[in-house]
């Protein structure tokens, strides 16, 4: 009975290892993929276009958290994307370059100013609508005017 019981133990934990696969994720170290039964249903969260042209959101990874705990990965977003001719790189996914305010520049107009990509964001206009979360209105580039030179000149939030 005592050997038949070790050999069961042994199996699980056998089993068990067997559940995890490792993979080296490059500077973060290693990720160790677990079964996907362990983290259980899938999150059915929707994924979304980075500014970066990357995929945020759940994928699809069952991943073992510190702890030693599985759950789904999620990939978030990075939070502030550089583009323009100094960076080398359009945004991605409609989101649009716009001015980073207090960067001591102001993009397009200075030479080798950057800029940030955002998710256009519609603030300023005639009825002053403002920006969320603290962020600030800045000249939308996509059109003719520049806040503050109309009542109706409208801009996008940026971070």
């Amino acid at each position: 009975m005592r050997t038949s019981l070790l050999v069961l133990v042994a199996l699980t934990v056998a089993a068990c290892a067997a559940e995890r696969e490792h993979l080296d994720s490059g500077s973060d170290g290693v990720t160790v993929l677990c079964d996907p039964s362990a983290c259980g249903p899938a999150l059915g969260m929707p994924n979304q276009i980075c500014a970066d042209g990357s995929t945020g959101g759940p994928t699809g990874r069952c991943v073992e958290h510190a702890g030693g705990q599985c759950g789904w990965e999620i990939r978030e977003c990075p939070s502030r994307v550089r583009c323009g001719t100094e960076a080398g790189r359009e945004c991605h996914g409609g989101f649009v370059c716009v001015d980073l305010p207090g960067d001591g520049c102001t993009f397009p107009t200075d030479a080798g100013c950057d800029g940030v990509c955002v998710a256009p964001v519609f603030c300023g206009g005639i009825a002053a609508i403002r920006c969320p979360d603290g962020r600030a209105c800045v000249d939308d580039p996509r059109d003719e005017c520049a806040p503050p030179s109309g009542a109706d000149c409208g801009g996008l939030c940026a971070p």
